[in-house]
């Protein structure tokens, strides 16, 4: 939960044992809550301006998925 937006994202390594960049999320996001599966990471919910106390996403949810690898 950052306090204003955050559209970066970045992808641990394993082999080169460091953080990358990689492509960013399609609409910066805060307050959002994360889901990681065996090779989806979702973004849920959150809102687009900060701060924010926000209860419930609303009509603003967003979900990016992004693919990786172990």
């Amino acid at each position: 939960n950052e306090p204003s937006p955050l559209g970066s994202v970045e992808s641990y390594n394993p082999v080169k044992r460091r953080w990358e960049y990689v492509a960013p999320m399609p609409t910066a996001r805060c307050s959002s809550a994360l889901l990681q599966t065996a090779s989806i990471l979702f973004v849920i919910g959150g809102v687009a301006q900060g701060p924010s106390n926000a209860k419930h996403p609303g009509k603003s949810a967003s979900r990016h998925m992004m693919s990786f690898s172990s």
